[in-house]
C-alpha cells in the first residue's frame, strides 16, 4: 500500500472519495482512495511492486489559494518570497505485507518565484528604465516637440523643439504606472502638477514639489497614449490656449473627445503596468515593480490545450498551433 500526503490545505477530492491515477507505469490496476483528510490518497497495489524500483504516477488535486504576503514579490526588487518548508513538505509512506513501512519526504516547489528572474519570465521596470523625454505622438514628418519645464524654474510646463542633447528634457516616471513625473536634474525634486484650486478642464500644469495631491499621474499602458490625472481620470494633459507648436503651454483637457477618440496622445519612456493599478505599494517601494509574465499552458494526454494550441507532449507545454 502506498500513501501520499500533500502539504495541508492541499486537497486530493472530498474526504472518503475514489480518485484516480493517470500517466502511470505501476502495475495492475492500482486502486485510488482519498482518505478522511483530503490532503491525503491512498493506494493500494496489486500486484506488489518487486522492490527496489522506480515508478511514476500523475494524480490530479486542487492547490489551496495563496495568501497576499505569498503572492506577491517585493516591489522593491530585494526580496522574492520563499514558502516556508513547514507548509510545503510531502510524505510517501510504503506500507510492506510484513508491517514494515518505508517513508521519503521532499519538499514541493521551493520559490513561489523562480531565483532566475529574466526578460523571458517577469517584465522588470525601475526609474533608471522609465526615464526619458515626453514627445508630442504626431505625424513622423513633423517637428518633434517635447515636454519641457519653464526657462525660468516657475510658470506653465511647455512644449519646445527637442533638443539636440538626449540628455536634456529628460523626466522620469512612475514604474509602476500611477505616481510622479520628476524632472531630472541635480535635485529631483520637481514634479509636473496641475496648478493649485480644484482641477477642470483648461487647468494649467506647472513644476511645483512633488508631494502635492495633484502631481500624480497615471501614464498610458502602451508606451504611447494619454496621460491622466491621477485624482480625477477624465482629465488629461493636453495643449491649452492655442496649437501644438513650440512654447506651447500645456493643461488639463478631456481626455475623450465626442468622437470618442483621445485628444492628445504622448510617447512615453516605459508603458504603464495595469495589473498593479489596484495594488497598495508599501511606503518604501515605489522604486521598481516586478510583473510576473502569464505562465506557460500546461498539458499532457489527459490535459488538453486550449483552442489555438497544440501540446508538445514531450515538454508538457501548450505551443501556438
Amino acid at each position: 500500500k502506498l500513501v501520499l500526503t500533500a502539504p495541508k490545505g492541499f486537497s486530493f477530492g472530498a474526504a472518503n472519495s475514489n480518485c484516480e491515477i493517470f500517466e502511470s507505469d505501476l502495475p495492475g490496476t492500482p486502486e485510488c482512495k482519498v482518505a478522511a483528510d483530503s490532503n491525503v490518497m491512498t493506494l493500494t497495489l496489486s500486484p506488489k511492486l518487486e522492490m527496489p524500483t522506480k515508478r511514476q504516477f500523475f494524480v490530479e488535486l486542487d492547490h489551496p489559494t495563496c495568501s497576499q504576503d505569498l503572492a506577491s514579490p517585493d516591489n522593491s526588487l530585494t526580496i522574492i518570497t520563499q514558502v516556508p518548508d513547514t507548509e510545503n513538505r510531502w510524505l510517501l509512506d510504503l506500507e510492506q505485507d510484513n508491517g514494515e513501512t518505508t517513508t521519503q519526504s521532499a519538499p514541493g516547489y521551493e520559490l513561489l518565484f523562480p531565483e532566475e528572474v529574466n526578460p523571458e519570465t517577469y517584465l522588470a521596470q525601475d526609474w533608471s528604465s522609465c526615464t526619458g523625454r515626453i514627445t508630442l505622438a504626431i505625424d513622423k514628418n513633423t517637428e518633434d516637440l517635447c515636454v519641457d519645464k519653464p526657462d525660468h524654474g516657475s510658470g506653465t510646463v511647455v512644449l519646445k523643439r527637442c533638443h539636440a542633447d538626449t540628455e536634456k528634457m529628460r523626466w522620469m516616471t512612475p514604474p509602476t504606472g500611477d505616481g510622479n513625473i520628476v524632472y531630472v536634474d541635480n535635485k529631483m525634486t520637481q514634479c509636473i502638477c496641475a496648478a493649485d484650486g480644484e482641477p477642470a478642464i483648461g487647468t494649467k500644469l506647472e513644476i511645483d514639489d512633488c508631494n502635492r495631491r495633484q502631481c500624480r499621474w497615471v501614464m498610458p499602458t502602451d508606451r504611447q497614449g494619454d496621460i491622466q490625472l491621477d485624482s480625477d481620470s477624465t482629465l488629461c494633459i493636453t495643449v491649452v490656449g492655442g496649437p501644438a507648436e513650440d512654447g506651447a503651454e500645456l493643461g488639463l483637457g478631456p481626455c475623450i473627445q465626442p468622437s470618442f477618440q483621445p485628444l492628445v496622445q504622448w510617447e512615453t519612456p516605459c508603458p504603464s503596468v495595469p495589473e498593479l493599478k489596484d495594488y497598495t505599494l508599501p511606503p518604501q517601494a515605489g522604486s521598481g515593480v516586478i510583473v510576473r509574465r502569464e505562465p506557460p499552458k500546461y498539458c499532457s494526454v489527459r490535459r488538453k490545450c486550449p483552442e489555438g494550441f497544440q501540446c508538445n507532449v514531450e515538454e508538457g507545454v501548450c505551443e501556438s498551433s
